[in-house]
This record gives structure tokens, C-alpha cells and sequence, in this order.
């Protein structure tokens, strides 16, 4: 068949913004806008795909809940700005605290959570504390200059008898 070169190249053109614009938005369905991070519902989805995992190969699962304390008086006090930084700055922090392996999302406004497949509650207590020490000591505010920041956090794994779903899981962290 003859072939119209500029047409070929336009249609490929369209193609592949097309293509561009469904992959972002595929992306903006299980993103964070603001941190990058997991949102909400994608990681309750993956949760529970680990908790299946988990329980068809008797692997242990853990699960970190991270809350950042007064950060209602931090929005109020250095604005929502300062919040948006003070989030940011923190996914940054969290994400160099896991392994590759873990999913990391943000849960609600200022709550985030780290599910940890294959990982005892014994090892997601050993990365809480490192979560909770790098957060005092690098998260720093330009606005905040003066204020040192502090998380409250929540281990929950599998093993504790107590857990029966990823839902479980979830609320004990969250206690």
C-alpha cells in the first residue's frame, strides 16, 4: 500500500499523547498529589493482596501507622504551606527508611503507613525507631526553624493473635 509519511507521523503523534495522558492518569488514581506517595485506597488494596500472600505462605506481615503530633497547630501556626513542606519532607524521610519490598502511602492528612511483608514485628519495631530518630534529627522547616518536629507510630504484624485481617492489622497499628 502507498504510505503518506505525514500522516503516519501525525497519527503516531496522537498515539502517543494519548498514551502519555492514560498512563497519568493511571498514575494520579494511585498517587498522592502532593507526597508521591501510595494513596489511600491503592495501598488498602495492596494491603490486603499481602494479607492473602501472607496467609496462603505462613509469611509474616507488619504493618508501621506514622501520625505527626500537633501537625493541626503546625497548618494553623506556619500555614498550610509550611504543612505541605513539613509532609513532603517527611515522605523523603520515609521513603529512605524501608526496603524495597515495603509499600508506603499516605493513609489521611498527616497519617502514613508502611506495609512490610515478610517483615516480624520485631523488624518493623527496629524500622519504626529508625523512622522515628531520622524524623527528629532531618526534618527541618526554614519556617520552623526553632520547632523540632515528632512522630507517634504504631507497629501491628500478623503473628500477634489478636490480628485476623488486614483490617485488624490496620486498627492495631492504629491504637
Amino acid at each position: 500500500k502507498p504510505i503518506d509519511y505525514r500522516e503516519l507521523t501525525a497519527r503516531l503523534r496522537v498515539g502517543m499523547r494519548v498514551w502519555g495522558m492514560q498512563e497519568r492518569l493511571r498514575q494520579a488514581a494511585i498517587m498522592d498529589g502532593l507526597t508521591g506517595l501510595y494513596n489511600h485506597d491503592h495501598l488498602n488494596r495492596i494491603l490486603e493482596a499481602e494479607w492473602r500472600r501472607a496467609c496462603r505462605y505462613g509469611a509474616p506481615l507488619s504493618l508501621v501507622m506514622l501520625d505527626i503530633d500537633y501537625f493541626k497547630a503546625v497548618n494553623d501556626t506556619f500555614g498550610h504551606l509550611t504543612g505541605n513542606e513539613v509532609l513532603e519532607q517527611l515522605a523523603a524521610i520515609l521513603r529512605g527508611n524501608i526496603r524495597e519490598v515495603d509499600a508506603l502511602g499516605r493513609f489521611g492528612g498527616d497519617e502514613f503507613v508502611i506495609v512490610a511483608p515478610e517483615a516480624s514485628l520485631h523488624d518493623a519495631a527496629a524500622m519504626a525507631e529508625r523512622i522515628r530518630l531520622g524524623v527528629c534529627e532531618q526534618l527541618r522547616v526554614d519556617a520552623m526553624r526553632d520547632h523540632i518536629l515528632t512522630t507517634s507510630l504504631g507497629v501491628a504484624g500478623s503473628e500477634d493473635r489478636r490480628v485476623h485481617s488486614a483490617a485488624d492489622l490496620v486498627a492495631l497499628a492504629d491504637r
